[in-house]
């Protein structure tokens, strides 16, 4: 969608698979799309970037979710002035309340763009599966610091 907007966009995910089917969408449609191959937490990010996506963080039932706040505290460092951070999680009052909990202690000034919950319909083509879910969304706008 952000590459139909005018975006150049980069894609980091594990999934060879996923970041295949990504470019393959984006080349049928001309969009400026780039994919990696890596682990989001080992991949090394340059440059600033208008938009970061942050799709299932905070996944795991994990008692110790330091890890990927250091990932959000350190991409939110790559986020330009009027950048956007859209955080989605899947719905459950505990991450939520991490989430909520990270942005009430963050440095970096945001204002909250959108937080509502959303559903969610994966369905495979090719086997007709089908897996319906909520996210958490959390959308903010990163501010100059007064």
């Amino acid at each position: 969608m952000l590459a139909r907007y005018g975006y150049t966009v980069t894609g980091v995910d594990t999934s060879s698979v996923g970041i295949a089917q990504m470019l393959e969408r984006a080349r049928k449609d001309n969009l400026p799309v780039h994919g990696v191959v890596a682990d989001m937490y080992e991949y090394e990010v340059h440059g600033q970037y208008d938009a970061v996506v942050l799709d299932s963080i905070l996944h795991f039932e994990k008692s110790d979710k330091s890890k990927e706040l250091a990932l959000l505290n350190a991409l939110i460092n790559h986020l330009n002035e009027k950048g956007f951070l859209f955080l989605f999680v899947h719905k459950s009052p505990k991450k939520e309340r991490e989430v909520k909990r990270w942005f009430a202690t963050v440095e970096t000034k945001f204002e909250v763009v959108e937080e509502s919950t959303i559903d969610y319909l994966y369905q495979e083509s090719a086997t007709g599966f089908q897996s319906a879910f909520q996210y958490y969304m959390l959308i903010l706008k990163r501010i100059q610091a007064t």
